[in-house]
């Protein structure tokens, strides 16, 4: 998503949220204890997820670097990515040594990549069940999940062509 685009839907988030709670005045008040469980699974995620990215930016340094896929052709590139998902090397030797190298790669960084994933699956969870929330949000909150869900097991099954793809290639040269 573009910084326009990541404005425009939270414009309109905000707008929905607001008239939700404009027809329902009485939902606007909520118990202390409402209060204080959302702010604790505020401040938890937020810190689990600051404390990630500082993790990372610290010891994933190689993470962050120039990938060897992104000096080929955009047609090359479509190739190398889905052969590697689908755990079939190409025909072509400097295409198959690319995808291995794409296919370390996924494996490298994996962990990172699905913890990132799990927090931020995590934070949908908790805002969606803060107590007092208005249902727009909650909605949201719900598609988000399913969203980093979703994200989390393709994520799994490209790693899991990353293996494959490995083993093909290891094979063919024994």
């Amino acid at each position: 998503m573009t910084l326009g685009s990541t404005l425009t839907v939270g414009v309109l988030i905000g707008v929905l949220v607001a008239a939700s709670e404009h027809r329902h005045p009485e939902r606007q008040h909520t118990s202390t204890v409402d209060a204080v469980f959302a702010l604790i699974a505020g401040v938890l995620t937020l810190a689990a997820i600051i404390g990630f990215v500082y993790w990372l930016a610290r010891r994933g340094k190689g993470m962050f670097s120039a990938a060897l896929i992104l000096g080929l052709p955009l047609r090359d590139r479509r190739k190398v990515s889905k052969a590697v998902r689908r755990g079939l090397p190409p025909s072509e030797p400097m295409l198959r040594v690319v995808g291995l190298r794409t296919a370390e790669r996924m494996l490298r960084y994996r962990k990172p990549v699905f913890v990132l994933y799990g927090l931020l699956a995590l934070s949908q969870l908790l805002n969606a069940v803060v107590p007092g929330r208005p249902r727009a949000l909650i909605v949201l909150s719900a598609i988000g999940l399913v969203l980093f869900l979703a994200a989390l097991a393709y994520q799994w099954a490209v790693v899991v062509g990353a293996r494959r793809y490995i083993e093909q290639v290891q094979r063919k040269g024994d």
